[in-house]
């Protein structure tokens, strides 16, 4: 976690966005080249959305309550 807190905002963001896609999906789709744009796609979606910003950050939240 010592990692993660030092990472940016936005970086944290994505590390918790793609965390839970690899878990979603599997360690084998989350290497693949391709999951790049499909993160970065999920990403610009969720970040425009009203509140998506914060909803990741609730996700963080509860991960490390884990």
């Amino acid at each position: 976690m010592a990692g993660f807190d030092a990472l940016g905002e936005e970086d944290r963001r994505r590390a918790v966005v793609h965390g839970l896609l690899a878990e979603e999906l599997g360690d084998a789709v989350a290497n693949d080249a391709a999951f790049a744009a499909v993160l970065d796609d999920v990403m610009r979606v969720i970040v425009a959305m009203p509140g998506g910003a914060a909803m990741i950050d609730r996700a963080a939240a509860a991960l490390r309550a884990d």
